[in-house]
């Protein structure tokens, strides 16, 4: 059984020959990873921070700077 979610999520479009994505499965998919952040300073959600950054590498990002830019 895998340990992470994303290996899950991964899994069950993998075995499903899917070439589209459902956002609504991606975000809710990342809402079940837990936030390593503290509470303190928190602005945005976790799962939507993600879904950022995946945007991005699939946009070409490579580096933490690429995606905040």
């Amino acid at each position: 059984m895998p340990s992470s979610h994303f290996a899950v999520f991964v899994d069950e479009f993998a075995s499903a020959g899917q070439m589209e994505i459902d956002p609504g499965k991606v975000l809710a998919a990342l809402c079940g990873l837990p936030d390593p952040r503290k509470r303190r300073g928190v602005r945005h959600r976790f799962a939507h921070l993600l879904v950022i950054m995946v945007c991005s590498v699939l946009s070409g990002a490579t580096s933490l700077v690429e995606m905040a830019e």
